[in-house]
């Protein structure tokens, strides 16, 4: 089935900088072409599914839950795409994740992982 996509008025690093609409390198050439894309990416043109192996891959190297934690709010807030497909397919292993418990956790050690502009506090 072919991967199609809604019309966009949002182009270049506007649409890459909307976590709703951004597909990272899984947009096709058509789409480049289309948004305006070209040099804002990397050239290779690579499948939801092919992110979704290297997503794991990447959380998986992490040192703990909150590290872990950390990835998927930032893999969150820049692809929801991404995001809800991988959580999806790996709800049992996500989903302990981020569940409230370990924000509430994180919370209680915020001042231990509390970034400033400029490096940590």
């Amino acid at each position: 089935m072919p991967n199609k996509h809604l019309p966009c008025k949002l182009k270049g690093r506007h649409l890459l900088n909307t976590p709703e609409l951004n597909k990272d390198t899984a947009f096709s050439k058509a789409e480049r072409d289309e948004y305006e894309l070209h040099g804002l990416l990397p050239a290779v043109i690579t499948s939801q599914r092919t992110q979704i192996v290297r997503a794991l891959e990447n959380l998986h190297r992490k040192n703990n839950d909150i590290e872990r934690y950390i990835f998927l709010m930032a893999l969150l807030g820049r692809n929801e795409r991404l995001f809800y497909k991988m959580l999806i397919e790996n709800i049992v292993e996500l989903m302990p994740l981020i569940y409230t418990q370990l924000w509430d956790r994180h919370v209680r050690n915020l001042h231990i992982s509390f970034v400033r502009h400029g490096g940590f506090m």
